[in-house]
């Protein structure tokens, strides 16, 4: 589903994709796919007609409007033109959390599945509700922890260790880990760095930061105190900074986090001193309220096992483990609606004449 979001006015055709394992649903989770600055884009439309390897490429087009129009440059010779977009649905960046059903086969004890796992027992009818999201295995799972299954008499047992029995089991799905972990600062010298440059002593300094970047050997550079170019040829950097109304020369040496060198005014020779830049702490994007523990729950009269993001059941006959199992994503739909039997149907073809 390729939708558009609401902003009222304030237009400015942002458009969002979303998937789901039948037609009526689940629909939860979205990527924002497009985003335009000043102009409108409006009423989406995918073409089928243009879809490349069997779907996994599509074509989809929109108005591009200056009706609403939100200041800025205004793009010659397009005012209510349709643009049309290509999307890879195999682009990992479009990776969604998917829903991970509870099943009670036969009456039988509780197990889950995902999409193929269902549709290859045939058990969409068994389907009690979705009791939270996943990652399917077949997704980029960078920074994630797998997930496995194992069936008893007792039930399902998730557990981020396959069991003996499994052996070399896949994965039921990925989570994240209990634990946040923090991004790595990095080690070259591609970052932000903090920077000081001392005129007369420690107590005489300059701050300003540095966004480095680097192409073969060229730094490409951003900085608050002004424009940057420079080099960086094994281990030496050397850069100019222009400022409004003045140039200095910067050289030093880059070694793990820490950059030491001296800097030299390019118009007034008698200014100069030393310089010290650290990497600045990489500081962890803000997660998604969306992302809650996963918590097992073993019902006490029969040793049956329930996975669920609520940390406090009211079922006195559930007791809860201390520590959650890893992290998913929660279902916020109060209400389960699934049409598993429901399949496209192709475009008639056009009469031959």
């Amino acid at each position: 589903m390729i939708v558009k979001e609401d902003e009222g006015l304030a237009n400015h055709g942002t458009l969002w994709f979303a998937e789901a394992d039948t037609p009526l649903g689940p629909w939860v989770y979205a990527k924002r796919i497009l985003r335009h600055d000043y102009y409108n884009f409006y009423n989406p439309l995918q073409h089928a007609f243009f879809d490349q390897d069997n779907g996994r490429v599509i074509f989809f087009e929109g108005t591009y409007s200056d009706f609403f129009y939100a200041g800025g440059p205004l793009t010659p010779r397009y005012n209510y033109n349709q643009i049309m977009y290509r999307l890879d649905l195999g682009d990992p960046r479009l990776a969604l959390p998917v829903p991970v059903y509870r099943v009670r086969p036969d009456r039988s004890s509780e197990r889950y599945f995902l999409k193929d796992e269902l549709d290859a027992q045939k058990e969409w009818d068994s389907v009690e509700a979705v009791s939270f999201f996943a990652i399917p295995p077949g997704d980029n799972h960078d920074g994630l922890i797998p997930i496995f299954a194992s069936t008893s008499n007792h039930g399902t047992v998730l557990s981020s260790q396959p069991s003996s029995q499994a052996g070399g089991a896949r994965p039921l799905f990925y989570a994240l880990p209990v634990t946040r972990l923090a991004p790595p600062n990095p080690q070259g010298l591609a970052g932000k760095w903090s920077c000081k440059a001392e005129r007369g002593g420690e107590s005489d300094y300059a701050s300003f930061t540095l966004d480095l970047r680097l192409d073969g050997e060229v730094v490409r550079a951003v900085s608050d105190a002004g424009d940057v170019q420079g080099t960086f040829r094994n281990g030496d950097l050397r850069l100019v900074l222009q400022t409004e109304d003045a140039s200095y020369a910067i050289t030093g040496q880059q070694k793990e986090d820490k950059i030491n060198g001296t800097w030299q005014s390019q118009t007034k020779t008698e200014e100069h001193g030393a310089l010290h830049c650290e990497h600045s702490p990489v500081v962890p994007a803000p997660e998604s309220p969306a992302i809650v523990p996963l918590y097992e729950y073993v019902n006490v009269s029969d040793g049956s096992s329930l996975y669920s993001t609520d940390p406090d059941l009211p079922d006195r006959q559930l007791k809860r483990s201390a520590q959650p199992l890893c992290r998913v994503w929660r279902n916020p739909l109060s209400r389960l609606f699934l049409d598993p039997t429901a399949k496209p149907v192709p475009d008639e073809k056009p009469a031959q004449k």
